[in-house]
C-alpha cells in the first residue's frame, strides 16, 4: 500500500505566507523580522526559505539597513506552481508509484496514467492561480467576506495574535 502526502511542507506553507504578506505589503521592502511577527514565523527558518524564494527569483533581497525583500515581478505573473516547484521541486513525477524507484514509460504500471493525470491537473491548478489572486482571497477572508468555516477564523485569529 502506497500512502501518499499532497500538503505542501513547512517551508512551503512559510513561503506562501510570505510571499501572501509581501504581494499585500504597502512599502517597496519588508524586513524578514516584520514579515515573520506579521505571520507568526520563526524569523530563522523564513530568512531560509526567502533565500530559496530569491535563488527561484520570485523575491528580491537587499541589504539592511533600508533593505529587505519584495517580489521579483507583479503578483500577477506569478503562479502558485513557481511558488511550490520552488521550495518543494518539480512536482513531475519521477518515482513508480506502485513499484518504487524510477518510472519508466516502457514498464508502465497499471495507476500510471491515472497518476500521470491526477498530477497533471494538479500542476494545471497551481500554474493558473497566482499570487495576485491569493492574496485577494486572503484580504478578503481576513475582511470575513467569505464564507469559510470558523476553524479556519480561529486558525487565522492565532497567526494574527
Amino acid at each position: 500500500m502506497v500512502i501518499v502526502k499532497i500538503t505542501p511542507s513547512r517551508r512551503t506553507d512559510y513561503a506562501l505566507q510570505a510571499m501572501i504578506y509581501l504581494a499585500s505589503a504597502d512599502k517597496a521592502r519588508t524586513a524578514a523580522p516584520e514579515i515573520a511577527e506579521q505571520m507568526g514565523l520563526s524569523v530563522h527558518y523564513l530568512r531560509q526559505v526567502l533565500r530559496e524564494l530569491t535563488r527561484a527569483r520570485l523575491v528580491m533581497s537587499s541589504p539592511a539597513p533600508s533593505g529587505g525583500y519584495a517580489l521579483a515581478r507583479p503578483a500577477g505573473a506569478i503562479t502558485l506552481l513557481q511558488i511550490v516547484e520552488a521550495l518543494e521541486g518539480p512536482l513531475a513525477p519521477t518515482d513508480c508509484v506502485l513499484r518504487g524507484g524510477p518510472c519508466h514509460w516502457e514498464h508502465v504500471c497499471p495507476i500510471h496514467s491515472v497518476w500521470s493525470g491526477a498530477l497533471q491537473a494538479m500542476t494545471s491548478r497551481l500554474s493558473a492561480g497566482t499570487l495576485e489572486a491569493l492574496a485577494a482571497a486572503d484580504r478578503a477572508l481576513a475582511e470575513n467576506r467569505f464564507d469559510v468555516p470558523d476553524d479556519v477564523h480561529r486558525r487565522r485569529a492565532r497567526v494574527e495574535q
